[in-house]
């Protein structure tokens, strides 16, 4: 699963929370620093991770999230 401000991975390397990483994306050739905040079950793919981006990358995927973001509320003042 992947978001505009990280992703959850399979991870075979042992990492704890509130580690840094640097993720590497092939496809974008763009390298984003990144911190371990979840660490879920181990499977045969690994263990699951949680990573949060440390500096804004909407373009780090190559995906454009803005086509999937849910409506904004209009909020009118009072």
């Amino acid at each position: 699963m992947i978001q505009a401000q990280g992703g959850l991975l399979y991870l075979n390397e042992s990492v704890e929370i509130d580690v840094t990483l640097i993720l590497y994306n092939p496809e974008t050739e763009e390298e984003q620093e990144c911190r371990v905040n979840y660490l879920g079950e181990v499977s045969r793919q690994g263990q699951r991770v949680g990573v949060e981006f440390i500096s804004p990358a909407p373009h780090f995927w190559g995906v454009d999230f803005s086509a999937t973001a849910p409506p904004q509320r209009a909020v009118t003042p009072t």
